[in-house]
C-alpha cells in the first residue's frame, strides 16, 4: 500500500509541474523544443555553432523536458550561461568552444560550491 501511495504521489507532483509550466506561460514544449530535444549531437553543435539555433532556446527545450522528468533544477543558472554563449557568438562569431551551447544534465550526486546536493533522495521516495 505504500508504494501506490508513493507512486500516486510521484504522479501527483508531476501533473501539478507541467500545471504549473503551463500557468507560468512556460507551457509544455512546442514543435521546434521537441525536435531540438529530438536532435542528435552531430545536428545540435552546428545549429548551435552557426546561431540557427541559440543557446537560449535550446536550453528552454531540454529544461521543460527535464521538469516533466522532475529532474531541472539550476534552470535560472542554465538560462543564463545561454545567454551569455549567444551574446558571445554574436560579438566574436566563434562558438566558445566545441561544445558551445550544448545542453547537459548531471546527476545530482556529486557536491558542486554552491549548489545544494541530495544525491537524488526527493526521488527515491517517490517511487
Amino acid at each position: 500500500m505504500e508504494i501506490a501511495t508513493k507512486t500516486t504521489t510521484a504522479i501527483m507532483m508531476t501533473a501539478m509541474t507541467i500545471t504549473a509550466m503551463v500557468r507560468k506561460g512556460r507551457g509544455l514544449p512546442n514543435e521546434f523544443e521537441l525536435e531540438v530535444t529530438a536532435s542528435p549531437v552531430e545536428v545540435l553543435l552546428p545549429k548551435l555553432a552557426s546561431g540557427e539555433w541559440s543557446s537560449v532556446d535550446v536550453t528552454k527545450a531540454f529544461y521543460k523536458r527535464a521538469i516533466i522528468a522532475h529532474q531541472a533544477i539550476f534552470v535560472d543558472k542554465a538560462l543564463e550561461r545561454a545567454a551569455y554563449l549567444d551574446e558571445e557568438l554574436k560579438k566574436t562569431g566563434k562558438p566558445i568552444g566545441p561544445l558551445h551551447g550544448l545542453h547537459i544534465s548531471l546527476r545530482d550526486q556529486l557536491a558542486n560550491k554552491g549548489f545544494e546536493t541530495t544525491m537524488g533522495e526527493q526521488y527515491v521516495y517517490a517511487l
